[in-house]
């Protein structure tokens, strides 16, 4: 009985992994035109689907810093979020609501990159300590509001313990883990990491 059990629960693991990889195969349309090769990126304000408060943040940053060792110029986010707080804009949840012609007269025929935190996750269960972070990224040619890429990407990490001491030290470690990184406000970075690097494998350097 609980070697069928395993069975079904590993069949439907697979099954959620393949249909997750075919969603992210099917979200890629990345075309590069030579006239968006000079355009500067304007990377938006995320949307925080999630509880924590300091994840899109991060996110946010490290895809910036990320575009600019790619090669591309990116406008620093102080004078992006001015402007968009200038007409009304503060958070990145109002986005999937203004039009793109919107951000168009605001900041001209650019590149624009709208980002969703879906999962911004460290649970801590005792014997098992799951970390994960599932982002989506969009990437919008203002100048004819097509959009050029769009991807879905996770970086996670599983940990399982098999003895109590070795659960309880885990537990210890992993919370104190948690505090500092929360503390500086760089929770889950490893994982964040994985994640964005899964995004600019697709995106072309300049």
């Amino acid at each position: 009985m609980k070697k069928n059990i395993f069975l079904i629960i590993s069949a439907a693991f697979f099954v959620a992994c393949s249909a997750s990889m075919s969603k992210n195969k099917a979200n890629e349309a990345w075309v590069m035109s030579g006239d968006l090769k000079n355009a500067s990126v304007i990377v938006l304000p995320f949307e925080n689907q999630t509880t924590d408060l300091a994840g899109h943040t991060m996110l946010r940053e490290m895809i910036v810093d990320k575009f600019s060792k790619w090669g591309y110029h990116t406008l620093e986010i102080k004078e992006i979020d001015e402007k968009l707080k200038e007409n009304g804009i503060t958070d990145g949840g109002q986005l999937p609501y203004i039009n793109e012609d919107t951000i168009l007269k605001l900041f001209g025929p650019k590149i624009a990159c709208y980002g969703t935190v879906e999962a911004f996750t460290f649970q801590n269960l005792g014997f098992i300590v799951r970390k994960k972070v599932v982002l989506e990224i969009k990437i919008v040619s203002l100048a004819d509001n097509k959009i050029i890429f769009k991807k879905t990407v996770t970086g996670s990490d599983t940990k399982f313990y098999l003895s109590k001491d070795e659960a309880k030290k885990a537990f210890v470690e992993q919370m104190a883990l948690k505090l500092v990184s929360n503390m500086l406000k760089f929770p889950l970075k490893k994982e964040a990491r994985a994640a964005i690097k899964k995004i600019f494998k697709k995106i072309p350097k300049r």
